[in-house]
């Protein structure tokens, strides 16, 4: 209802109080006409636009069903002699019966001598084809075992579906629509996901699993700045959140540092990848679940997003990433760098992976489950608690997107590119990790490290960050 009262205080503002009550009355007239139009509430349809990828991988060729005859046998109960076949209708000695498994002598041509012809078995009485109909598509649906046929096709992915109408899934979400929705899927048959379908990804996982953050050209040692200065500038620049602007400013104006803007900037680069390296060394592996997710920053003034995933320990964020869209690709570098930062303390332990509705965490889980990396995903959607997995695992959710919100503090929507972007989030990254007290863990930091717990200055936790990775 935010709306209206945004509106009625428009209203207030804009007309007197006389225009108000001739308004009010005016409306109250078209409340107590029948034939006034209002606009419409929206329909509440559970499952329009309900987007899910399925989790059953295709079946590559038709399940061959064995026979249980036994031609043997039954040629022997039943006295059954061989067929005197002559000439040119003789049965070819590599034909056999495909329901009792009989031999040639056992079969004849049952329509002549063309070629591809029809056989009958004399043992089990069955007719067959030589030569079986081969289907031409590369992958079979796993609930009936019918053709896929090629859907959509994609620059990453061609998608497969079954147009199969007996297909038992298509039935059971077709019987699970409302007589509203099943009138709106006649209409617009591509709102409803009904059938199954299947997400062939031309995606080599090697090629796209490189760091995000490059070796900088100029490496912190080539300033002319002193490393205790290069923390200072760390400290304002990430840790209290200021701009390069702001940072420059300050230290001019409290420790007499001439320094500019843009070298701020320069060194924050620089810093970042060493950081951005640091962060994959110590993030140590972590048992339990983790929860990911991705919010928005803005470079150059158009959206790109940030991925995060923190653990259910200590609020470790395990993977980090910036991209210019909310696709498979991006979702699958965040749950390969979450997963590696899993420990299993089984052999079969897959990570436990809470994330919102995005259909690009199913796509990327779907995808790797086939290159041999499991996860299991759990989806928590919404605000409220609609479902078991929701009221299971919601505190997870909560706590992704409370480090979102943190974030966004480091984040002021002014970035210049992406690569700035992916920069600036390696050092909030290590801030938040290795320096940052939190309240929650009694004021000590989400990584345990000894060797920076000792230090009581910021600046030197930077340097020995730095110092730790020999720039």
């Amino acid at each position: 209802m935010k709306i209206v009262e945004n509106i009625a205080k428009w209203i207030c503002r804009k007309l007197t109080r006389e225009q108000v009550i001739a308004i009010i009355n005016l409306l109250s007239s078209y409340l107590d006409d029948d034939l006034s139009e209002f606009k419409k509430a929206k329909p509440n349809h559970p499952n329009y636009r309900k987007f899910e990828v399925d989790p059953e991988p295709p079946l590559n060729a038709p399940e061959i069903k064995k026979s249980q005859l036994d031609f043997k046998k039954i040629i022997k109960d039943s006295k059954i002699k061989p067929i005197a076949n002559r000439g040119d209708n003789r049965t070819e000695k590599q034909v056999r019966c495909p329901h009792c498994n009989a031999t040639h002598n056992y079969i004849y041509k049952n329509n002549g001598k063309r070629k591809n012809t029809q056989y009958q078995c004399k043992v089990c009485k069955h007719t067959f084809c030589s030569t079986p109909k081969i289907s031409v598509t590369k992958f079979l649906c796993p609930i009936c075992g019918k053709a896929l046929y090629k859907w959509k096709t994609r620059t990453l992915v061609t998608l497969y579906k079954c147009g199969n109408d007996n297909c038992q899934r298509y039935i059971d979400n077709l019987n699970n629509l409302s007589d509203e929705e099943k009138l709106l899927q006649k209409q617009k048959p591509s709102q409803f996901k009904l059938r199954y379908i299947y997400r062939d990804y031309k995606i080599n996982l090697k090629k796209i699993l490189t760091d995000e953050i490059k070796a900088p050209l100029q490496k912190l040692d080539k300033f002319k700045y002193s490393l205790n200065t290069i923390g200072l500038v760390l400290t304002f620049y990430i840790t209290l959140q200021q701009s390069s602007r702001m940072t420059a400013f300050a230290l001019r104006g409290i420790f007499g540092i001439k320094i500019s803007h843009s070298s701020v900037t320069r060194i924050a680069k620089a810093a970042a990848a060493v950081c951005h390296q640091y962060n994959l060394k110590y993030i140590p592996q972590i048992k339990g679940a983790q929860a990911a997710d991705e919010t928005y920053i803005k470079v150059l003034g158009k959206h790109h997003y940030t991925w995060l995933s923190v653990s259910e320990y200590r609020s470790i964020i395990t993977s980090y990433l910036v991209s210019d869209n909310r696709g498979e690709i991006p979702a699958i570098k965040t749950l390969v760098q979450a997963n590696q930062k899993h420990e299993i303390s089984h052999d079969d332990e897959a990570l436990c992976l809470i994330a919102d509705g995005n259909p690009s965490y199913q796509a990327a889980t779907t995808f790797l489950k086939k290159e041999g990396i499991n996860i299991d995903l759990k989806k928590v959607i919404g605000l409220e608690n609609k479902d078991n997995v929701s009221t299971l695992f919601r505190y997870l959710k909560n706590i992704i997107e409370r480090v979102n919100r943190t974030y966004k503090h480091y984040a002021h929507n002014c970035f210049q590119s992406i690569n700035g972007a992916a920069d600036h989030l390696a050092l909030a990254v290590t801030n938040y990790n290795f320096i940052r007290p939190h309240s929650t863990l009694g004021y000590k930091t989400p990584v345990i490290n000894d060797e920076l717990n000792h230090i009581d200055l910021i600046q030197n936790k930077w340097v020995a960050i730095l110092n730790q990775e020999h720039w």
